[in-house]
């Protein structure tokens, strides 16, 4: 039975560097890549993607033995003093994700008062494994909300450093098969950027590299 390491990435482009690398040469199917030690699992975006995504891909290879989960992958900034391109890695994921429906039946998104509150302290931290790196160690907010606006970063920023869509899913999902998570980000779309999507295009190049370099890092712990 084959011992292998699942990198799984939202989008195929924050896998490039693994994709030249030759590490997972051969393509089984329209989200999976397979090479002798990594397989590469490319979920899509959002929570009900790599949920759906990671189940379909861990039963359909359950003759597979994953020593871990490496998830890679593009993070937002929701603090000013985080760089962009800076390299992280994750110790701590909270869904973030909420909302109440008004009188009117338009939805208010947490956080909202002492609501907030109670909904962060009755949602668990989930917590995956480190990996013996000289990276900052930060917590991570996941949900399906795109976190854009500066209002709504400084209103989550008291509960977390960085925001994706695909870590509490992945997290979860691994837990119900008993296989380690390990997370790496790379730092984007920043606080003050007034064109998020022009920042991001700018510098998705050098973003895909610093997730290549993750990779590079991590392999020397499996």
């Amino acid at each position: 039975m084959p011992v292998k390491v699942l990198i799984v990435v939202a989008l195929e482009s924050e896998a490039e560097g693994i994709l030249s690398s030759g590490l997972v040469c051969s393509r089984v199917d329209a989200h999976t890549y397979v090479g002798e030690k990594y397989t590469l699992l490319v979920t899509g975006i959002g929570l009900i993607q790599a949920a759906k995504r990671l189940t379909q891909h861990l039963c359909a290879f359950a003759e597979v033995k994953y020593q871990r989960i490496l998830n890679l992958g593009y993070a937002g900034a929701l603090t000013a003093d985080l760089a962009n391109g800076q390299l992280v890695q994750i110790v701590s994921v909270l869904q973030h994700d909420s909302f109440l429906t008004r009188p009117d039946h338009t939805r208010q998104y947490f956080p909202s008062g002492t609501l907030i509150e109670q909904h962060m302290r009755a949602v668990p931290h989930l917590s995956p494994v480190q990996l013996e790196l000289d990276l900052p160690q930060l917590t991570l907010l996941c949900g399906s909300e795109f976190v854009s606006s500066r209002e709504r970063k400084q209103q989550l920023a008291q509960y977390g450093k960085l925001v994706d869509m695909e870590s509490a899913a992945i997290l979860h999902v691994a837990a119900d098969h008993s296989i380690p998570v390990s997370i790496l980000k790379v730092v984007t779309d920043g606080v003050e950027a007034e064109d998020h999507v022009a920042e991001f295009l700018t510098h998705e190049k050098s973003y895909t590299d610093r997730l290549a370099m993750a990779f590079g890092h991590a392999q020397q712990c499996f």
